[in-house]
């Protein structure tokens, strides 16, 4: 099954350093999606 989501980023990686950007994003209204493995 395929699953299309919209965002505006796309964040690699859930360190602090993608969390940090992620929330940062997500505060100033981006829609933000934050795949990690």
């Amino acid at each position: 099954m395929t699953e299309q989501i919209k965002a505006d980023i796309c964040i690699i990686g859930a360190g602090a350093g993608g969390l940090s950007v992620a929330a940062g994003a997500a505060q100033m209204g981006a829609k933000v999606v934050l795949i990690e493995k």
